[in-house]
């Protein structure tokens, strides 16, 4: 049979070729290389300006894409540090209204597959790099603060509230 190169090859080849990756499609690559966990990959598509957050084109059914909520929500401090140093929008809200602080919140007991994982970590870096603690999500899939969706993680809890998470006490449509 042929031999087909490795993937990140097949990348290079394309980038060289000149197709860009500051749109819709490269934002979606670089969540899917932060998600995997390719730092090879992800490092390539930054450094090749990919889009870290972007709208779909117009007419599209799908969602908005964030490469850093991507990232956050596998709480892998390496690949999120990768990402913040491009210095992303922190408080950018998906079309669901969510940060990256509230989906890495909501995601904090739900991912934890690797050894390299550490959220509490990953929400500091996030905190420090500038996300708003007491920003309130209003979207189809979720309500509240980062607080409010943490309470699966008691490291990210405790970041949280060290930050001036203010909503301690918050109810939300369930009570």
């Amino acid at each position: 049979g042929q031999f087909d190169p490795p993937l990140p090859f097949q990348r290079q080849k394309l980038l060289a070729a000149g197709v860009r990756v500051d749109n819709y499609r490269g934002c979606h690559a670089l969540t899917n290389a932060a998600q995997m966990g390719s730092t090879q990959i992800l490092d390539m598509l930054l450094r090749s300006d990919a889009s870290i957050h972007a709208e779909p084109p117009k007419g599209s059914y799908e969602d908005t894409c964030d490469a850093l909520s991507g990232a956050a929500e596998w709480g892998v401090p390496q690949i999120v540090r990768a990402i913040l140093d491009h210095r992303p929008n922190v408080n950018w809200q998906d079309s669901g209204s969510l940060t990256p602080l509230m989906r890495l919140a909501q995601n904090a007991s739900k991912n934890q597959y690797r050894t390299d994982q550490d959220f509490g970590a990953v929400a500091k870096m996030l905190i420090d790099a500038g996300a708003d603690v007491n920003v309130q999500a209003d979207g189809y899939n979720a309500q509240g603060s980062a607080l409010m969706m943490a309470h699966s993680d008691s490291s990210v809890v405790r970041v949280l509230l060290k930050a001036g998470a203010k909503d301690i006490n918050a109810r939300d449509i369930l009570g």
